[in-house]
């Protein structure tokens, strides 16, 4: 029954994930991952000024250049409420997968991120985005092609209730011996106007941090 059960939560959660549908209510935390050896391309998300909080949708798609990346990692929460979170997956890792919580006193999420390799392709090239989003008004991003997620950034306005959001985005390719660029840790963009005045519904899932994933057949 528990096997059952289990299979169900995983075919919603990924169909979730390749669809773009909303994986969390507001308030409520969520976890998605993607299938084996996919990883994550776009990401959009809508705020309630009710709420204060914001709902999430992701797709994921196969990583660029035959590459199927299933060492996979889960890190521990990235940043702490109300302030800023600047992460980056260990090197040549890139994101699969993202778990968060709410809480309804501070009005902030805190995130975890899985982050999965495969041997012999590397990130370089790597970018930060501006600041994708506005206070209050949707996030919408899509991967460039060729491009991977490799880390994000964001800050919190305890006046708006929200964050904005950069992403730090890399080509992913196998080692050809040249040497490659990639920043270790993306700088925060400054604030903009001066200044702050920022899947599936809840599963009870949570992933253990550092947990290395089992490649599935």
């Amino acid at each position: 029954m528990h096997t059952v059960a289990a299979a169900i939560f995983i075919s919603v959660l990924l169909f979730a994930a390749a669809s773009g549908q909303f994986v969390n209510d507001w308030d409520r935390p969520f976890t998605i991952q993607c299938r084996h050896g996919y990883v994550l391309k776009s990401v959009y998300s809508e705020h309630s000024n009710h709420k204060e909080d914001r709902r999430w949708a992701f797709r994921c798609s196969r990583a660029p250049n035959g590459a199927f990346p299933t060492r996979c990692y889960w890190t521990g929460y990235v940043n702490y409420w109300d302030a800023v979170m600047n992460f980056v997956c260990n090197r040549d890792y890139v994101i699969a997968g993202v778990h968060s919580v709410h809480d309804n006193h501070r009005e902030d999420r805190r995130f975890r991120f899985k982050c999965c390799s495969h041997p012999g392709f590397r990130t370089h090239s790597c970018t930060l985005t501006p600041y994708i989003n506005r206070w209050d008004l949707p996030l919408s991003y899509v991967a460039p092609s060729g491009q991977v997620f490799a880390g994000w950034a964001s800050v919190h306005s305890n006046h708006r209730e929200d964050r904005l959001f950069q992403f730090f985005v890399c080509f992913y390719a196998r080692w050809t011996g040249t040497l490659l660029s990639r920043l270790r840790t993306p700088p925060l963009a400054p604030w903009p106007d001066g200044g702050p005045d920022i899947i599936l519904l809840w599963t009870g899932y949570i992933p253990k941090p550092n947990q290395t994933s089992t490649p599935q057949k």
